[in-house]
């Protein structure tokens, strides 16, 4: 089945803020798109391809903290701190391929999903488009956690985010494709 998996803003520094908890930590989550790759009527397969997962695919989380009264900055989250603020669940990377009719097998670009669970309080989250905000009961600790779920398209050689608003037909694991 084909469909469209997001909608873009025109401006690519568009950033959503949501209030989550609260108190708590505040979060700028994903990173803006660089170039457009398509158009609304271009589609394409996705195939979860035999790319390993790469840190470079990471969401991009920047803590946002007070500077004075009225001003803001962001500091990018350290690997080394990670562990301490966030989980996460799964990543997963595919190979999307145009299916035009064409014969270029070439890939077109990747799809990277990371969902992330939040280990610590989250107060608010700035979140750039791509970026899906949920909650998960955690039976352990018996309390509910914030979840983001980011997608974002990026050019295989550059790792460069990209805005594709085209239809997507992501195949699913089990289906065997010969007709690639």
């Amino acid at each position: 089945m084909n469909s469209r998996e997001m909608k873009f803003g025109a401006d690519p520094g568009c950033i959503f803020r949501s209030l989550v908890g609260a108190r708590g930590y505040d979060f700028r989550i994903g990173t803006k798109w660089g170039k457009v790759i398509g158009d609304r009527t271009s589609k394409v397969r996705c195939i979860r391809g035999n790319i390993a997962y790469n840190n470079a695919f990471k969401t991009q989380i920047r803590y946002k903290i007070r500077v004075n009264q009225r001003a803001f900055s962001t500091i990018l989250m350290e690997v080394e701190q990670e562990s301490k603020f966030i989980e996460y669940k799964s990543q997963e990377v595919w190979q999307c391929h145009y299916s035009d009719g064409s014969d270029d097998k070439s890939i077109a670009f990747l799809r990277v999903e990371n969902v992330i669970d939040f280990l610590k309080e989250v107060h608010e989250l700035e979140t750039h488009q791509g970026v899906v905000i949920s909650y998960e009961y955690d039976s352990v600790q018996m309390e509910n956690r914030v979840r983001i779920i980011e997608v974002k398209y990026l050019e295989p050689e550059t790792l460069t985010l990209l805005k594709y608003e085209g239809l997507l037909e992501i195949v699913p694991k089990n289906r065997l494709f010969n007709d690639l």
